[in-house]
């Protein structure tokens, strides 16, 4: 039988980060500089978020005013998209680079839960004690923990007790620029294990995340 560890796969690292200075003309970009239309539109939408990468280097942690008031001792990142979303959000999930993270494929295969498209990734040190835990071995802390979860179509980023293990700060920044999925709510949030929701912020659009998370 299949060991439990051997199913949990680890994730690579993830490649260079944009670093180069903001483009200044559109031979360097090849992005339109006039023109119109809607198709200008989604390109210069695009060519925005290209160029907007330099600022994405000074986003904040998404958690930084929940630690900041000592709310928890959970700390949670939920963020709603289209309902026709769904399967086109857990599939670009799993094609996210996610270091620091391990797929679970026992979590996202949706056994006992309401979700019909679920995946779920952990913090690899989480998915040992998982794995240790269902090959029989006494069971271990798994209080202090970091999660991305997406259901059907809604995204979740929990950090159990308020604990950052894993930077998933390049995660927040291609959820804003991706053209692929789109974010219609969102809201940050501290709570849980019997205490009640403490909420710092909410928005609609990924721009509004953005202009929270900037420094």
């Amino acid at each position: 039988m299949q060991s439990v560890t051997r199913m949990i796969e680890p994730v690579e690292q993830a490649g260079d980060s944009f670093d180069s200075p903001l483009p200044r003309s559109e031979l360097e970009t090849g992005c339109p500089l006039g023109g119109g239309g809607e198709g200008h539109y989604h390109s210069a939408l695009s060519c925005f978020f290209v160029a907007a990468g330099v600022i994405f280097q000074m986003l904040r942690d998404w958690a930084w005013e929940l630690t900041e008031k000592g709310h928890g001792p959970d700390h949670f990142f939920i963020a709603r998209f289209n309902p026709s979303d769904a399967g086109r959000l857990a599939a670009w999930v799993r094609r996210q680079p996610l270091p620091g993270f391990a797929f679970d494929p026992e979590l996202s295969s949706g056994k006992g839960s309401h979700c019909a498209s679920r995946v779920v990734f952990v913090d690899e040190a989480t998915a040992e004690k998982l794995a240790a835990n269902r090959a029989g071995e006494p069971p271990g802390n798994i209080w202090i923990y970091n999660q991305i979860e997406v259901c059907d179509h809604q995204l979740t980023i929990e950090r159990g007790y308020a604990s950052a293990l894993v930077d998933d700060s390049n995660f927040i920044e291609a959820i804003i620029q991706s053209p692929d999925v789109i974010m219609v709510e969102w809201t940050i949030f501290g709570g849980g294990q019997g205490y009640g929701a403490q909420q710092v912020a909410s928005g609609t659009t990924a721009a509004e995340l953005m202009a929270y998370l900037q420094a």
